[in-house]
């Protein structure tokens, strides 16, 4: 069932008449820079970047959260697992940038402002 929401998401998300864009990124959010994630296999730049952002964020959002099974991971500690994970799991960009704002948000490495994100945003689109 777990690997089936992505499906279930898009099929809602036609029903309640979403953009073909925010359909992708339900279908997609669960695919893996390497192809072997799912529902379809699909690599690299084959993934739809926003459904490769979502990726890294739900991936740092599930480590860092209590769940009924374990406790939350501390933030290093996910930060760490997404960096082990860049090229593979993820794409390397999109985990450099959201370590780059998760650290800019700390205070402790440089800025990344709104600007340089749309940036980064509208240089994976051309890709």
């Amino acid at each position: 069932m777990i690997k089936l929401h992505p499906e279930m998401g898009d099929s809602i998300g036609a029903e309640l008449g979403l953009s073909d864009e925010q359909r992708a990124i339900i279908r997609y959010h669960h695919e893996r820079w390497d192809g072997r994630g799912y529902p379809s296999g699909l690599a690299q730049q084959e993934v739809p970047v926003l459904a490769r952002i979502v990726a890294v964020a739900d991936a740092f959002d599930s480590m860092t959260s209590k769940r009924a099974d374990r406790g939350a991971m501390e933030e290093e500690v996910a930060i760490q697992e997404l960096l082990d994970n860049a090229g593979t799991q993820f794409d390397p960009e999109v985990v450099k940038v959201f370590v780059a704002m998760r650290s800019d948000r700390r205070g402790d490495q440089e800025h990344v402002d709104g600007k340089t994100v749309r940036r980064q945003i509208e240089c994976f689109q051309c890709q």
